[in-house]
């Protein structure tokens, strides 16, 4: 019994490293061309209207979510058939790949429109090794730890893509320092994307030590219950929201240096800041789930969310600068980060643990790829379409209260269910 105890306890830190880890890569790799697009729009997308060539180039960041779903199918298949392991291979080789594209590719003025195509190319690869990765891994954190620790082992999901996103600013902040303007949006762009190549080796030592044989919890007939549509489409909704606003918070590079007119160093490092102040957020949010009740958390923080939003931005479109954009970086992100442990440790717990890894997996690949990845394509179209630099502000208000409305009435409900279910 006691060599059982010992072999699990290393067991479970080895899955939990590994999860996080390549979740911290693959998203590494995909969101860092949201944070490098006013470079990319330059090399790929020349146009007249410099608002155009952006729109263009965040058309093609969405590219890679539209593939997601496809992945998603493709690779539960083939992980049925082949394993995990080479599974895992597989997606770490695809988006080295894709990543290596974008190093490689030359830009629109030495091959002509061929350029954009590869672009486009690398970028639905890089979608398409995503899929599938997310249903799986999340519930693999969530379902084989103790709820003794599982607040620290969910909380991994969210704040890896947390550090990857601070990492590839943080990379963007050191190169706009070093390098020249003309230096960093002529080649010093694709460092990032070079360093993320190394997402290939680091996936074979990840396959080499965790191990395959991965024992489930098995679930008592008494605790079984079936997933209600209510919980579904209100998972559903939540994610498609929050990702209209993760999207909107990654759109700041952008905004800055395209609409504001800021400097790329100024851009890049309030939203380190902000980022830093997420992560910080999220350690807390631990502390806060395990102290205060579900409700009064998300409460009082959506209403600091919605509240803020629009004079964060007024803020920053009027009085346009370094500490303005600290500010509104602030408000994007560390509310958001002090609620993550709640909000994460609701959705999952409302999910039977028969079937939570597949409808987590579909509504959450579903709600990104419909709303996430066209969010910043529109918001950049409507600035430019109706002239007003507050839209984003507009749009992540309007999702924000869609958010937190279904966030509460989830636990309300889960809360009654609860109760009836295991009295």
């Amino acid at each position: 019994m006691f060599d059982r105890v010992k072999n699990i306890v290393p067991y479970h830190q080895h899955q939990a490293l590994g999860a996080s880890i390549r979740n911290f890569l693959e998203f590494y790799n995909f969101i860092i061309y949201a944070f490098f697009a006013p470079m990319i729009r330059e090399v790929f997308f020349s146009a007249h209207n410099p608002m155009v060539s952006l729109i263009c180039a965040l058309l093609t960041f969405s590219a890679g979510y539209i593939a997601r779903p496809l992945g998603s199918v493709y690779f539960g298949f083939y992980v049925e058939k082949h394993g995990s392991a080479a599974t895992l291979s597989l997606t770490f080789i695809l988006m080295g790949i894709s990543s290596l594209f974008l190093v490689l590719t030359p830009g629109v003025n030495t091959i002509g429109y061929a350029a954009p195509i590869l672009v486009v190319v690398a970028r639905v690869v890089q979608g398409f090794s995503e899929g599938g990765d997310v249903g799986p891994s999340t519930d693999l954190l969530f379902s084989q730890i103790g709820k003794r620790y599982r607040s620290a082992y969910i909380i991994m999901q969210p704040a890896t893509q947390y550090i990857a996103s601070f990492c590839g600013v943080f990379v963007g902040l050191i190169l706009s320092l070093i390098l020249s303007k003309e230096s960093l949006y002529s080649w010093g762009w694709r460092i990032p994307f070079a360093m993320g190549i190394l997402i290939v080796p680091v996936g074979f030592w990840i396959r080499s030590s965790i191990p395959q044989d991965i024992p489930l919890k098995k679930v008592k007939k008494s605790q079984k219950r079936k997933v209600g549509s209510f919980f579904a489409i209100n998972m559903f909704i939540y994610v498609a929201s929050g990702s209209v606003l993760t999207y909107i918070r990654t759109f700041g590079v952008s905004y800055a240096v395209n609409v504001l007119g800021l400097p790329t160093t100024v851009a890049m490092a309030a939203m380190s800041i902000g980022l830093l102040l997420g992560i910080l957020g999220m350690l807390i949010s631990m502390n806060l789930h395990a102290k205060i009740p579900a409700k009064k958390i998300l409460l009082s923080l959506n209403l600091i969310q919605v509240l803020s939003l629009y004079p964060a931005y007024y803020y920053a479109t009027h009085l346009s600068g370094i500490i303005s954009q600290i500010v509104l970086n602030t408000v994007l992100f560390l509310p958001a980060g002090l609620m993550a442990t709640t909000v994460w440790s609701l959705i999952l717990e409302s999910l039977p643990t028969e079937n939570r890894s597949l409808v987590y997996g579909i509504t959450y690949t579903l709600a990104v790829c419909l709303f996430g990845g066209v969010t910043q394509p529109i918001v950049a179209w409507l600035i430019a379409h109706t002239g007003s630099v507050m839209i984003p502000a507009y749009v992540g208000t309007g999702a924000s209260i869609i958010g937190s409305l279904s966030l509460l009435h989830l636990n309300f409900k889960y809360s009654n269910a609860k109760n009836s279910v295991f009295p």
